[in-house]
Formats: structure tokens, sequence, C-alpha cells
């Protein structure tokens, strides 16, 4: 391996680099630190996921759309980590046509590790809310190769909710 030093560039910033020449670590003049190989992620569903299935754990399907994916470690609706670390996961979700009868509702982020719940009860609505939005973020455990993805589960009532384009699910190394 050659020797590496760090030295400000020509806009007085220090630059590290990774042995191919990227730039792995940026320091601005102001103290701004930017890791372009930071792993990061942001997908979208781009079609709506209609009418789930009732008393059934269905995948939320992100349209293998993403809007950016540092490190590519985001693909068929999974993340998987590449190192071990802590990761912060948070995802939006656009429902439609929520069912006031169904027993409740959970959504999950499904780790290697364990799963994290988010529970909701509809029987304090009076009518089928149209829209119902909703997010959950948590700082996970992971260790590299270990997935992460998102899950919905609808205990009982009627075959009718739908998770809406424009909902999302990210996440980024945090250390």
């Amino acid at each position: 391996m050659a020797d590496r030093i760090i030295k400000p560039d020509s806009g007085d910033q220090l630059v590290l680099q990774d042995e191919g020449g990227s730039d792995a670590l940026v320091i601005s003049t102001s103290g701004e630190i930017t890791k372009a190989l930071q792993p990061a992620f942001l997908a979208y569903n781009s079609a709506t996921q209609s009418n789930l299935a009732v008393d059934t754990l269905i995948d939320v399907v992100w349209g293998g759309t993403d809007i950016f994916d540092q490190g590519g470690d985001f693909s068929s609706n999974t993340f998987t980590a590449p190192v071990t670390g802590r990761y912060q996961l948070n995802t939006l979700l656009r429902l439609a046509s929520m069912d006031e009868n169904a027993n409740y509702y959970y959504w999950s982020f499904i780790t290697s590790n364990r799963n994290y719940q988010f529970l909701m009860e509809p029987k304090g609505f009076d009518s089928d809310p149209t829209y119902w939005g909703t997010a959950m973020s948590m700082l996970v455990d992971m260790d590299a190769s270990d997935t992460a993805l998102v899950k919905i589960y609808q205990s009982g009532g009627s075959v009718q909710t739908d998770i809406n384009a424009d909902s999302y699910f990210s996440g980024y190394l945090v250390a």
C-alpha cells in the first residue's frame, strides 16, 4: 500500500482519498464533513400497491426505484448492510382506504437481528380513512450482510387497504 498524506486541496479543504483516488472524506474550511462512500439510500414506490391481503405479512414493494443508493446496497425491496454498525432506518407510508373494522394494523422494519414494529388500532375512526400517513424511524444494529426491509400487516377487516405511490424507505450508516 502506498503512503497516504492528508493535506489541503486547492480549495483548502482536507481530503482523504481511497486507494483508487476517490475522495472518501472531505472536511471543508467551515468544518462540514462529507463522506461520499458512506452507505445511504432513499427508495420510493412509483405505483400503488393495491388491496393488501388481510391476516398476511406483506412486503412493501419499492418498485425497484431509488432516488439515490450510495454504495449500491439497496435492491429488491431490501437494504443489505455492507459493514457492521448502527444504521438509521426510516419509512413514510401513505396508506389509502384503510378499514375502520380491521382489528389492527402494524408496519415493521424486519432486520436480520430483530423486528421493530409500529401498531395502530383503527376502531376509533367513524369511517374508513381515505388517506393516512405514517412515519417510523429506528436506530438499529446490523452486522455486515444483515438485511432490512419494510412489511405491513392488517388483522381482520376487508381487503381494501392500499399503499400509495409516494411512500419512502431510507437508511444510512451512523456509526
